[in-house]
């Protein structure tokens, strides 16, 4: 008998790999090439690999394939549990449909066997026989599952009362803006018709929300009008689209294309309802700042007064208070002063919260000076308790370096004054308080202050934050953690 056939190539070393992978040692680089191969071809069918690992080894094939990868001429299905669709490579033949090029394919028709057959090639689909399997286009086409095609399309025209629909789909949403960017105005009319009544429902969708940005820019006068009251007329509708994370582009691509008085007009009279919602929301609160770049001031007046009018709710907010702040930017006359009063009036309140605080700061930072003197005024009296709080600290600062030398001398005559002054060096925030004095005082304000620290210099000494301001006094660079 003769000795069975030795494989020409070397043995591989097992060592780089992991054990649960190559559970036999005599398998040869040949072997792990064809596990290779077959691991290929059930990814592209999409066809999980076998729970164990590795099927069983034979003695001339691996998992179904000859043993000589120079030479395949067929695949027995002796492991058809295993790879329930295997792959015939029958010499001199093209009965899969694969082109002696490689850039066919696969055929669908599938023998008694349960095999599939094509031509072999040295350049399958554009791979190296030699080197591998790369993922293939072609079977990944072949062996998609009908439900996951993708939809094609001829005419907009077949798509009569289901646009709303495709429109939801990503292919079918891109099919649709392709149409409106380049049909006819028939076209855009008969697409713009067709999801009127789903409006405020694509609006929020990911990708309806595209096609109906595509629509508006393409639409006219007429049908912006007919745009917007679908859009306002159910205010809870509106609402959620304006805090919907897609709803929210839409709606200011929509005040992007208003262009006449009325239009402008409904579209206010639509947010001012609204308004103390959008603004204390992430999404919400850019509608209202895309209003007050793109109106008038006239025409923003109505929201800036209602804003005003709930200040303090908006102020407390994490969102609020940025957008106040911007609503407190563009607003000139009656709208900003009432803004501002708002705030003068609550500033002991604003300035302990973690929120509020940013508005009382920004208000300062206008350095509008009958402001801050009003601020400053409000807030005597409470400069020490605020100083040793996390968030007021921050606002008796931005007081003392934002205001003039006169009422910078005010607040620190009022420090300096306080019983048991020797708390605020000591204390984690309002040391920083005392250090911003130290920076902005002049004259005997200066010397008081610096002479009463150096009174407490042996309590300072030994103290984190007390080391901190006798560095100030000495003239070190001031540091913060």
């Amino acid at each position: 008998m003769l000795p069975p056939p030795q494989s020409p190539f070397p043995a591989p070393n097992f060592s780089e790999y992991p054990n649960q992978y190559f559970p036999t040692a005599n398998r040869t680089n040949l072997d792990l090439q064809r596990f290779r191969i077959q691991a290929a071809v059930r990814g592209q069918m999409g066809m999980p690999l076998q729970s164990n690992g590795f099927p069983p080894l034979g003695s001339r094939n691996f998992g179904g394939f000859s043993h000589s990868l120079l030479n395949m001429t067929s695949v027995d299905s002796s492991y058809g549990s295993w790879l329930p669709a295997t792959i015939r490579y029958a010499q001199g033949t093209n009965e899969g449909g694969i082109s002696s090029q490689g850039h066919g394919v696969l055929g669908r028709e599938v023998s008694d066997t349960g095999s599939v057959s094509f031509k072999p090639n040295s350049n399958f689909n554009g791979v190296p026989s030699s080197s591998g399997i790369r993922r293939s286009e072609g079977l990944i086409k072949d062996f998609e599952p009908r439900n996951r095609r993708r939809p094609s399309y001829s005419s907009v025209e077949e798509l009569r009362e289901r646009i709303a629909s495709v429109a939801k789909d990503q292919h079918g949403c891109r099919f649709l803006q392709k149409i409106v960017e380049e049909g006819t105005p028939r076209e855009i009319q008969f697409v713009f018709s067709e999801v009127t009544e789903s409006l405020c429902e694509l609006m929020v969708n990911p990708f309806g929300n595209s096609l109906v940005q595509k629509i508006l820019e393409k639409s006219n006068e007429e049908m912006i009008g007919e745009f917007l009251l679908c859009v306002v007329k159910d205010e809870a509708a509106f609402r959620k689209i304006c805090l919907d994370t897609h709803g929210t582009r839409g709606i200011q691509k929509l005040l992007d294309c208003l262009s006449t008085a009325d239009q402008i007009g409904l579209m206010v009279a639509a947010l001012k309802r609204i308004t103390v919602t959008l603004t204390t929301n992430l999404n919400g609160q850019h509608v209202i700042q895309h209003c007050l770049k793109l109106f008038s001031r006239p025409n923003t007046e109505p929201l800036l007064l209602e804003i005003a009018a709930n200040c303090v709710d908006i102020a407390i907010d994490k969102s609020g208070c940025c957008a106040l702040q911007q609503c407190v930017a563009h607003a000139r006359g009656e709208a900003r002063d009432r803004l501002l009063a708002q705030v003068v009036s609550n500033a002991v309140f604003l300035s302990g919260n973690p929120y509020g605080n940013y508005v009382v700061q920004y208000a300062v930072g206008m350095k509008i000076p009958f402001v801050t003197r009003k601020i400053v005024t409000k807030l005597g009296g409470k400069f020490a308790r605020l100083s040793m709080d996390k968030y007021g600290s921050n606002v008796v600062e931005k007081c003392l370096r934002e205001s003039d030398e006169r009422v910078s001398d005010d607040i620190i005559a009022e420090i300096i004054s306080t019983p048991n002054v020797s708390l605020l060096f000591l204390d984690p925030y309002a040391n920083y308080v005392v250090q911003s004095a130290l920076a902005v005082s002049k004259g005997w304000t200066h010397k008081a202050l610096v002479k009463l620290i150096e009174e407490h210099q042996n309590s300072l000494h030994s103290h984190l934050y007390g080391k901190r301001v006798l560095d100030c006094v000495r003239g070190n660079k001031r540091h913060r953690l």
